[in-house]
Parts: C-alpha cells; sequence; structure tokens
C-alpha cells in the first residue's frame, strides 16, 4: 500500500476550498511552513458565509492523515489507483476503501486522495454508515496564492 504525506511539500499560502454536504463548505489555508510542522487556518461556510470564527491547526508534514483516522477505528482497508474526473480536469488518484464496525454500526469510508491536489490531496471523500451517506467532501478548488 502505498504511503501518502500529502504535506510534505506544502508552502505558505497553498488552499483547498472542498463542498460538504447541505450548504457547508470548508477552506482550509497554509499559513506557515516549518521542518515538521505546517500551520493552516481553517474556516468553515455555511451558504457563502462563515460559519464562527476560523481556527488554526498544526499538522506534521510527515504524517498520513487516511492512515491515521484507518489506525484509529482499527479499520480494515483495500486501495487502488484510479483516474478522477473533478473540476474540468482529470486526477490521478489513489483510492482507499476502509471498513469498520463501531457501536452496531458498520461504516465504509471511501477517499480518493492525489499527490497533485492541495494541502491534504483530498479529491473526495464519502462515509457511509449502514449504508446510509453521512459525511462528504469535494474538492472545488485550490492552488497557491501569490
Amino acid at each position: 500500500m502505498p504511503g501518502f504525506e500529502p504535506l510534505s511539500d506544502a508552502v505558505a499560502r497553498e488552499w483547498s476550498r472542498l463542498a460538504a454536504m447541505g450548504r457547508r463548505e470548508v477552506l482550509y489555508e497554509v499559513t506557515d511552513v516549518r521542518a515538521a510542522t505546517v500551520t493552516m487556518r481553517v474556516t468553515v461556510f455555511e451558504g457563502g458565509k462563515p460559519l464562527g470564527l476560523p481556527v488554526l491547526r498544526e499538522d506534521f508534514r510527515s504524517v498520513d492523515p487516511v492512515a491515521v483516522a484507518v489506525a484509529a477505528v482499527k479499520a480494515r482497508r483495500g486501495w487502488g489507483q484510479v483516474a478522477v474526473e473533478l473540476g474540468g480536469r482529470t486526477w490521478d488518484a489513489v483510492f482507499y476503501e476502509d471498513r469498520w464496525a463501531d457501536e452496531g454500526v458498520d461504516y465504509v469510508r471511501r477517499t480518493w486522495v492525489s499527490s497533485e491536489a492541495p494541502v491534504f490531496g483530498v479529491l473526495k471523500m464519502e462515509l457511509y454508515g449502514d449504508g446510509q451517506l453521512e459525511s462528504a467532501l469535494e474538492l472545488t478548488a485550490g492552488g497557491r496564492k501569490p
């Protein structure tokens, strides 16, 4: 299974916007890059307006955030190489499918990632609990600000 460290090449002013369920969006903006960590501002929008204040988060550059989530729930993981049509282009991506059970609920999380995508490299994510869609993200824009 390939390792994935999307923040290893992060640069200040890199950003990504992901559509969430309902009318929500999440904006990640890299504000500082150090030898071991990346600091970013996270803003959640609903209907185009900020929902609360932005928060700062710090992540290690050498960590695979998808693998961390898998380890936390002891999920079984499958993966494959795929092409994803998104935002008017085709991305070379890795597809992960993680399965686990918690409190009697069977979960499946499908995540499409690419080293070409900004910030966390997430192109798309879907989380199902007992077959019902509970959470979803999809990259709508991103890049580096001048």
